[in-house]
C-alpha cells in the first residue's frame, strides 16, 4: 500500500518537543557532512589538477574555490534528498498549478522538472547562473524526453544581470507561471528581485513558491541568526532568516494568496518551509 502524501495546512506549526528542538540544531550539520562527503575528493582530484596549470594555480589557495569544487558533487546530492522528502509538497504548488509559459528562478540540477505536467505548460524558461550545476541540469531535461526538451531552455544568467535575460526571451508581462523552489534563500536584495518577478506575469499569472524560510518562534529565529554567517559562507549565500512568503504578500498586488506550510513540521524546525501561491491582479 501506498504511503498517505504529506500534507499542507494554513495553521501555526506546532510546538516542539525538548528532543525534537535539540535535534533540529544538528540538522545544518548533518547537510553539509553529506555535501562534504560527497563533494571533497572529486574536489580534490580537480585542485591537484589546477597545481599543474598556472593561470587556475590561485584556486589552489582560495577557500571560496575548495568550498564550491565540494558544492559541484556535494550539493546534487543534499538537492536530490531534499527532494525526496518534499516530493508531496512540489507536487501540490508545481504540478498542480504550473502551466503556459513557465519561469524557473534557480533550477538547480533539475530537481523540479519531474513535476512539470509536459501537457500543461507551453515552454519553460530555467534560470540557473551556478555554472557547477548545468551538466547535471541539462542531463535531468535530457532525461525528460525529446517533447519535454524541445520546451526546454535553459538561461545561465543571474536574475540581477535584466539585459541579459531581456536578451534571452525573459520579457515583463509575458509569463502565466513563475516558479521559486528553494532559491529566495540565497539570492541578493530578494525585495527588489520579488517585484521583477512580479512584473514578468500576465494579469492573472501566478507565482509559485516552496522556499525554506524563517522561523515564527522566536527562539528558533534566534538560532538561525546565530549560525546564519557560517552556514552563509558554506552554502554560497544561503541564509535561514527570510520571511520570503510574507515579503511576496507585501509586494500586494494580488488578487489571490495563499500560504501553506507542513503538517508535520514544528516550530523548533530550523528550515521550516512555505508552500504558496500568489495570483496577479
Amino acid at each position: 500500500m501506498a504511503p498517505e502524501p504529506k500534507k499542507l495546512h494554513s495553521g501555526p506549526a506546532r510546538r516542539a518537543t525538548l528532543l525534537e528542538r535539540l535535534t533540529s540544531l544538528f540538522q545544518p550539520i548533518l547537510m553539509y557532512t553529506v555535501v562534504f562527503t560527497n563533494g571533497f575528493i572529486p574536489a580534490l582530484i580537480s585542485q591537484l589538477h589546477n597545481l599543474f596549470n598556472p593561470s587556475k594555480l590561485p584556486l589552489v589557495f582560495s577557500p571560496s574555490a575548495w568550498r564550491d569544487a565540494i558544492l559541484k558533487d556535494g550539493m546534487p546530492v543534499i538537492l536530490r534528498e531534499g527532494d525526496k522528502l518534499a516530493k508531496d509538497y512540489k507536487q501540490h504548488i508545481v504540478g498542480r498549478y504550473a502551466s503556459g509559459k513557465v519561469f524557473e528562478l534557480g533550477a538547480g540540477s533539475g530537481e523540479t522538472l519531474q513535476y512539470y505536467d509536459v501537457n500543461k505548460i507551453s515552454s519553460l524558461y530555467l534560470i540557473e547562473p551556478f555554472e557547477e550545476l548545468l551538466p547535471s541540469l541539462f542531463a535531468s531535461i535530457k532525461s525528460r524526453g525529446p517533447g519535454f526538451e524541445s520546451k526546454t531552455k535553459v538561461v545561465p544568467v543571474y536574475v540581477e544581470n535584466r539585459g541579459a535575460l531581456s536578451d534571452m526571451g525573459v520579457q515583463q508581462g509575458t509569463f502565466d507561471t513563475v516558479v521559486l523552489v528553494q532559491v529566495l534563500c540565497s539570492i541578493r536584495d530578494p525585495g527588489a528581485h520579488l517585484a521583477y518577478l512580479q512584473s514578468l506575469l500576465k494579469p492573472g499569472g501566478q507565482l509559485l513558491i516552496f522556499e525554506h524560510v524563517a522561523s515564527k518562534n522566536s527562539l528558533t529565529l534566534l538560532f538561525q541568526r546565530l549560525i546564519n554567517p557560517v552556514w552563509s559562507y558554506l552554502a554560497r549565500g544561503c541564509r535561514l532568516d527570510r520571511h520570503s512568503a510574507d515579503v511576496i504578500l507585501q509586494l500586494g498586488g494580488w488578487s489571490h494568496s495563499e500560504i501553506l506550510r507542513p503538517e508535520e513540521e514544528h516550530d523548533g524546525a530550523l528550515f521550516p518551509r512555505a508552500a504558496a501561491r500568489f495570483v496577479k491582479a
